[in-house]
């Protein structure tokens, strides 16, 4: 009868445990995914970036240094790093491509460039996506790192040796 009794405990143990791991898992899952959408995103607006900066890159030749800079820093956004990662990077191609926004309006041809006004549209529309989606990432990374943090899905977390995720602070001044 013990041992039936302590069969019974390890067996609803176990289980509890595996619907805690399911859990936290789960909420790792989700929060890799809205991280993956929002990859995405800032991938397709630094792509928008380089192309506009091509197409004002010939009408401002006396700039050629500060756009070779952004340009670089552009290249370094591509390259595989976490949206965080990318947000800090951003933050400083920002105050580069603000400077040369603000030279390209001074220039009346640049003004009035079709190619020029769709990527500009494009990248304030790539701007209020990614706004959306770093609310839905920071939401799900919210609530996986507070599943770090409570009782057994804490030491379960351990376990499986994961770790805080950190948010995206996104900067939506360029």
């Amino acid at each position: 009868m013990k041992l039936i009794f302590v069969l019974v405990v390890v067996f609803v143990l176990l289980f509890v445990m595996n619907r805690i791991m399911q859990s936290v898992i789960s909420k790792k899952r989700a929060a890799m995914h809205n991280y993956l959408a929002l990859d995405s995103s800032c991938r397709k607006r630094t792509e928008n970036l380089m192309s506009l900066m091509k197409i004002v890159k010939n009408d401002l030749k006396e700039k050629a240094p500060e756009y070779n800079v952004a340009l670089q820093a552009m290249k370094n956004t591509l390259e595989a790093k976490p949206p965080p990662e990318q947000a800090k990077l951003e933050i400083n191609l920002c105050e580069k491509i603000e400077a040369l926004i603000e030279e390209i309006r001074k220039h009346e041809y640049l003004k009035t460039n079709p190619e020029l006004q769709s990527y500009y549209k494009l990248l304030k529309a790539g701007d209020k996506e990614i706004a959306l989606k770093a609310i839905d990432y920071n939401q799900k990374v919210d609530i996986y790192n507070q599943s770090l943090k409570s009782g057994l899905s804490s030491a379960i977390a351990k376990l499986l040796k994961y770790k805080p995720s950190a948010k995206f602070h996104y900067n939506e001044k360029a």
